[in-house]
């Protein structure tokens, strides 16, 4: 099979594409609350929300004023790095 990209064609064989079985671990990297970047000691709407880095926090509570949140994931796995494109954008 043959696809045109940003750099030119790409070819492969489909029947030889391998699923990779490996499940890679999931890292939480970030919080943010009503589209405020959340940092250890800070405090919204008068609570701390992280004492220590995000890294290493097992537990967050939120309060009702808190709602409005996202969370940033992440995983690492790198199977073959010679192989292995990253995207970054």
């Amino acid at each position: 099979m043959y696809l045109c990209g940003y750099n030119g064609f790409i070819h492969f064989n489909p029947d030889k594409i391998e699923v990779d079985t490996i499940m890679p671990k999931i890292y939480v990297s970030g919080i943010e609350i009503h589209g405020k970047t959340v940092g250890v000691r800070d405090s919204v709407f008068g609570h701390v929300i992280l004492d220590k880095s995000i890294l290493i926090t097992k537990k967050i509570d939120l309060s009702h004023e808190q709602n409005n949140f996202a969370i940033h994931l992440f995983h690492c796995i790198i199977k073959c790095p010679t192989k292995t494109n990253m995207l970054i954008g």
